[in-house]
């Protein structure tokens, strides 16, 4: 695997595949790795693909990512007290996806769309799971940078986010930010805040049945903090949320629109 400098032009692009998310070296290897047009990471079987350092997707311009798991179903990436950037840098856009009930995704923090301007999607689907309720810090980003656009996909039957921490949609001025629960997924943490920040704007969509996204302790939920924050929860999509305000500052906006059922 050639490690090069970072690409200065963000018209150029790469690919980043893991199909086997193990990498047979000596000792693990640092997730952060630039590649100047394009690279993978072939694994044998069995092994997992882990990392102590950050993983960035969209270091300086235009990047996707696939994990996937194992034809064997053991398939594991493991990403532990590290932070999980999705568009790095700013002005950059990427893509991360991960797929499969065998693949385990764990990261200690995740920006979607963490450089200014830049634009990050982030899809869990296929059963995967990401279940770390005992990390400190443990939250999501969705739309974090200042003026960035995050999107974030949860979706199928056993895909699973269990967090320690808040989910954040919308953080900082001038973003936005998107969360979609669909089909079946499921998505805990301890609170959840929309528009954290004036000018903030964050979505969040339930929809479907079985999909769920609840609170797994006491908590506070606002939506539309100090910016704009929208709630839909649709054709039998279950939000449990253990305190909601909508509009918590002055000048700030909350929506929640119940098409089915919310506790």
């Amino acid at each position: 695997m050639n490690k090069t400098t970072p690409p200065e032009s963000s018209s150029r692009s790469f690919r980043l595949s893991i199909l086997a998310l193990a990498l047979c070296l000596a000792s693990p290897p640092v997730a952060r790795a630039n590649f100047s047009s394009s690279g993978s990471v072939a694994t044998p079987d069995g092994d997992p693909w882990t990392s102590g350092a950050d993983l960035a997707v969209g270091y300086a311009g235009t990047a996707s990512m696939l994990l996937n798991e194992h034809l064997d179903g053991n398939g594991i990436t493991d990403v532990p007290a590290s932070t999980t950037y999705i568009g790095y840098g700013p002005g950059t856009q990427a893509s991360f996806t991960v797929s499969g009930s065998g693949c385990t995704f764990r990261w200690h923090r995740l920006w979607v769309g963490e450089g200014a301007n830049s634009q990050g999607t982030f899809t869990m689907t296929g059963g995967t799971k990401k279940i770390d309720p005992n990390y400190e810090n443990n939250y999501i980003y969705v739309g974090g940078g200042a003026g960035s656009y995050g999107r974030m996909i949860l979706t199928d039957p056993g895909t699973t986010i269990h967090l320690s921490d808040s989910i954040l949609v919308g953080y900082l001025e001038d973003t936005r930010g998107y969360l979609l629960v669909e089909n079946g997924a499921l998505l805990e943490s301890t609170s959840l805040y929309l528009g954290h920040r004036a000018s903030a704007v964050g979505t969040v969509v339930v929809d479907g049945p079985t999909s769920i996204l609840r609170n797994w302790t006491n908590s506070d939920n606002q939506i539309g903090r100090s910016g704009r924050g929208w709630m839909t929860v649709q054709n039998g999509g279950l939000a449990e949320l253990r305190g909601v305000t909508l509009g918590w500052n002055s000048d700030s906006y909350g929506e929640v629109l119940v098409l089915s059922l919310i506790h």
